[in-house]
């Protein structure tokens, strides 16, 4: 009995108002939820601050788009095609063009050059009239208009008369012609000749002596 009640007095000892009470499930949801809001603050409180870039490597990602169709490489070679053939096309007419230029700008200095010879071989007989009507002629500027020429630009000749050395009857004539009459884009051509005048009649004698 002595054990007997030893032992019911342990065991109310260790039912003792100082030792720790076994918590309620009540108490375990409450302590549960407070550790579940404590780690939400946490969670907030971490995403809150600037993230951290992680460096990393690029992936190559493969487009299937990028590669081309045969349709579309088709249709690239045929713009290619036209492209080239209008760059020839272009310069073959550019070289067209400037080769007529070139050869309508010679042929309009060709007639240039043979109404300037013209003039000249006018300006000559002229000259030589002259000088047969008036032993002082000593030249002149013969300005011929363009209706003379039946063109559309008239021409201008310088002519000048020198006389010769021991030569009483002879003279030395000069001659500048330009056609067009114009003071850049013109023809000149010069020429020169002598020309013999007539000697003048000798006087006649005095009477014959009876």
């Amino acid at each position: 009995m002595n054990s007997g009640r030893s032992m019911g007095h342990h065991e109310n000892h260790a039912a003792s108002p100082n030792a720790p009470r076994p918590r309620s499930r009540r108490g375990c949801e409450e302590m549960g939820t407070g550790s579940e809001s404590a780690h939400a603050n946490l969670v907030k409180t971490a995403s809150s601050e600037a993230p951290v870039p992680i460096l990393s490597q690029p992936r190559k990602e493969r487009n299937e788009n990028s590669v081309a169709s045969p349709r579309d490489r088709r249709r690239g070679a045929v713009l290619i095609v036209i492209l080239v053939c209008f760059t020839v096309a272009a310069a073959i007419f550019a070289l067209v063009a400037r080769q007529a230029i070139v050869a309508r700008r010679a042929a309009e200095k060709q007639f240039w050059i043979a109404q300037a010879q013209w003039v000249a071989e006018a300006s000559l007989e002229r000259a030589a009239a002259r000088l047969a009507a008036d032993a002082s002629y000593a030249g002149e500027t013969w300005t011929i208009p363009a209706a003379e020429l039946s063109g559309e630009d008239g021409a201008v000749a310088r002519i000048r008369v020198e006389g010769v050395a021991d030569r009483p009857n002879r003279r030395l004539v000069r001659v500048e012609a330009d056609y067009p009459n114009a003071p850049v884009h013109r023809s000149r051509w010069a020429t020169q000749v002598m020309i013999d005048r007539p000697a003048p009649p000798a006087k006649k004698d005095a009477q014959k002596k009876s």
